[in-house]
Formats: C-alpha cells, sequence, structure tokens
C-alpha cells in the first residue's frame, strides 16, 4: 500500500494529489508519470494516455492515482457523471489493473475541513469496482503473465 500511503501523506500535507500513474516494469522497477490529458471527458483521455504508455513499454501493471467522485451506480442519473449523483463523495481513487486483468482498487474518501483535507477510512474493491477510466485500456485481458499480489503490493 506505499502508493496509497504517500499520496495521503501528500493530500494531507498540499491538500491535493496530482492527477498520475505509474508503470511497473517485470525487473519491479516503477515509473511515475504525471497525466498529460487535460481534455474534457478526462477519464477517457486519461485511459487513452495509459494505454499508449503501456503499449509502448513492457509494463506488466499500471497503477493510477487520481482524485475522483465516487457514489453508488444507482445514484447516477442516466447518462450524467458519478458527480451529478446527490451522494457523490470526493475521493482518492488508487487502481492497480495488470496484464492478466487482475484488478485492486483502494478508495479514500476526503473530507475538507478548516484545518485542510483529512482522510477517512480506505476500502478495498476488487474487480466488481466499476472504473470507467479502464473500459478501453490495454492491460485488460492481455494474454502476458502479470502478479496481482505484485499489483496490490504496489498499492
Amino acid at each position: 500500500m506505499r502508493i496509497n500511503t504517500l499520496a495521503l501523506e501528500t493530500i494531507a500535507h498540499e491538500g491535493e494529489h496530482a492527477a498520475m500513474y505509474f508503470l511497473r516494469q517485470p525487473s519491479g522497477e516503477v515509473s511515475p508519470r504525471l497525466f498529460e490529458a487535460v481534455i474534457s471527458p478526462v477519464g477517457d483521455a486519461r485511459a487513452a494516455e495509459m494505454a499508449a504508455a503501456v503499449s509502448g513499454s513492457l509494463s506488466d501493471a499500471v497503477v493510477f492515482v487520481s482524485e475522483a467522485w465516487s457514489a453508488s451506480r444507482e445514484s447516477v442519473p442516466y447518462g450524467e457523471h458519478v458527480r451529478d449523483s446527490d451522494s457523490a463523495t470526493d475521493v482518492l481513487l488508487v487502481v492497480a489493473l495488470d496484464r492478466s486483468g487482475n484488478q485492486v482498487v483502494l478508495e479514500t474518501e476526503l473530507r475538507a475541513g478548516r484545518s485542510g483535507v483529512e482522510a477517512l477510512d480506505t476500502v478495498r474493491h476488487g474487480p466488481e469496482y466499476v472504473v470507467r477510466t479502464l473500459d478501453q485500456f490495454a492491460l485488460r485481458g492481455d494474454s502476458r503473465a502479470g502478479s496481482a499480489a505484485g499489483t496490490a503490493g504496489a498499492l
């Protein structure tokens, strides 16, 4: 949970965290990258950016970190964004995906207060968690072997 812990420390200190992703090489080396995409919708642009980075490398896993909105699927109005839900909450989202399609999601609710941003409990989710950014992502279903345990460890 190293990346998640570092991201939460950054939010506690800076009040925010830049959206970024990490590529893990088969050697275990991890390379951080800030997202360049700023066009809307950002999820689609970020997915394309990560997919291009992965396809141009030997990466066996990707982890992305972003502040995001979260809500139950049922509460999001049809055709609208999650942020449009009456129950939307601000979260730190840390998502790991390996070449076997294994997915781990850590979601930490964030609450702004007088003394800054407070991180509440972190909840770990598995493949049932829908991350639209991953819908077109190149790592899903790739035939090269991956390591869910290694991916989760990077979080």
